[in-house]
């Protein structure tokens, strides 16, 4: 999970491009990295109140993306998905992965079965 975070902010950084890149991006790739640690605990200890909240935060986090995006302009994305789509893809793939594995804990069963 940790290493998926450092891949997210290391394609980030790319699309990012100097500032000649989609820029929005850039203060989200960072999210990963925190929520991680909740999500592993969240998942161990089957926490389906920390999974509620770490999902809370990734809809409000793409909800804000999606608007800055679009105060940015639309061309920067644009530019940066048609050089580099693949990269794009994975950096949504290895961003979400502490959303999914929350979204999987909310439907465990809170149940520990005893051997």
């Amino acid at each position: 999970m940790i290493i998926a975070s450092v891949i997210s902010i290391l394609i980030a950084s790319i699309m990012v491009g100097g500032g000649h890149g989609w820029v929005s991006v850039f203060p989200f790739c960072f999210l990963p990295l925190l929520i991680t640690p909740l999500t592993v605990h969240a998942y161990i200890y089957r926490k389906k109140l920390i999974s509620f909240i770490v999902i809370g935060l990734y809809v409000l986090a793409m909800y804000v993306l999606y608007f800055m995006t679009l105060e940015e302009g639309e061309g920067y994305f644009e530019r940066v998905l048609g050089a580099i789509r693949g990269l794009v893809i994975l950096f949504f793939i290895f961003w979400l992965s502490p959303f999914l594995l929350n979204i999987c804990n909310l439907f465990r069963s809170t149940r520990i079965l005893q051997p």
